[in-house]
């Protein structure tokens, strides 16, 4: 993630009751009323575990700013058909973030990064994956240019043991401006084809965090639908020697970082393939 910040541990923690309401900060789509999915809401530092998955909101760089006063957000979850029928909801200050970005909302996989699932997965190493890949279908509304929609996993030296973080991988599903003057202004490693789509790979190694991996569409286009096959862009990794296939993936994380502004992303459908 490009915010230059400190990583987080995750726990499970208890559900709250109530809606987080969006502000009238600027938009350039319409956002939806949360009416229609069941009120399971929760807000900061809280998350909502189900089978592999875990729904969690962490405002790492929120800084002094209050919830509810400041900036609101929410994932909104319907427990009978979690991870589909998620809603994401923001509004955070129009000035942008001083870190890169305000947090991080996801749907975790697995282990992501120290995640707590009540049914874990399997770790393996990169080389040992028969499968790994995505489908969701999501919609994006509000501040397009405030917020990106990214995969994102870490590569450990260890399985299951997020103190031995090596790798950081991401991949952009929608990319803001700010985030693609980031890839551009790291190290091209060159271009993947897969899911259909021309990546722009590069990697960020600059001091102070681990190296992070970052996979762009060329033309920076939304991909709101279809597949992500993961597997096949860390086999790409391999074969151009930036990761060995000895480190072990745990779990991946599914979400948005918000620079400013408000916003939402409705998920329809999400679902994650591993073997």
């Amino acid at each position: 993630m490009h915010r230059r910040r400190m990583k987080r541990a995750r726990a499970a923690a208890a559900l709250v009751a109530g809606w987080a309401f969006l502000g009238s900060a600027a938009s350039t789509k319409p956002l939806s009323s949360p009416a229609t999915l069941s009120p399971k809401v929760i807000h900061d530092n809280e998350a909502y575990p189900a089978g592999a998955y875990l729904a969690y909101i962490a405002p790492f760089n929120k800084g002094a700013l209050i919830y509810d006063r400041d900036y609101t957000e929410s994932i909104t979850v319907d427990a009978a058909v979690f991870p589909a029928q998620s809603l994401f909801s923001w509004r955070w200050p129009d000035t942008p973030a001083s870190a890169g970005v305000y947090g991080f909302s996801a749907i975790d996989f697995g282990d992501y990064n120290n995640t707590a699932v009540p049914t874990p997965i399997p770790a393996r190493r990169v080389g040992q994956i028969r499968t790994l890949n995505e489908t969701h279908d999501a919609s994006f509304a509000g501040l397009l240019e405030g917020f990106d929609v990214i995969d994102d996993l870490f590569l450990t030296g260890a399985p299951d043991d997020n103190t031995t973080n090596l790798f950081e991988v991401e991949v952009f599903l929608h990319t803001p401006r700010y985030s693609a003057d980031y890839v551009r202004g790291t190290r091209r490693i060159g271009n993947f084809v897969g899911s259909g789509i021309i990546w722009t790979v590069a990697i960020d190694e600059s001091a102070g965090h681990i190296p992070d991996i970052l996979f762009m569409p060329h033309d920076r286009s939304d991909i709101g639908s279809g597949t992500v096959d993961l597997r096949a862009m860390l086999a790409y990794l391999v074969d151009a020697r930036v990761i060995p296939a000895t480190v072990y993936f745990n779990g991946f994380a599914f979400g948005t970082e918000t620079q400013r502004g408000a916003g939402e992303m409705r998920v329809t459908a999400f679902a994650a393939s591993y073997e």
